[in-house]
């Protein structure tokens, strides 16, 4: 499930959409941030990522994340047992 829904006619192009999703997902990591949050943050910036020409265009900082995430429910994150 993504972090932010983008409608396929918001997707400028995917460049940079996987490094946008490693950087994000280990930043919350060395944060201290649980697996699942680490994940939907990663699985976020890279959803912004989408919406601008060039990798890093869609993001300017952590906190433009973070205010995106904001508007949408957190979803539920299944744990081994």
């Amino acid at each position: 499930q993504p972090a932010l829904p983008i409608p396929e006619t918001e997707i400028a192009e995917a460049v940079g959409a996987g490094d946008a999703f490693d950087a994000g997902f280990l930043d919350s990591l060395i944060r201290g941030a649980p697996l699942g949050e680490a994940a939907r943050f990663g699985t976020a910036a890279a959803s912004l990522t989408l919406r601008a020409r060039g990798g890093a265009e869609g993001i300017d900082s952590r906190a433009t994340v973070e205010r995106a995430l904001a508007s949408v429910p957190e979803a539920e994150v299944m744990t081994a047992p």
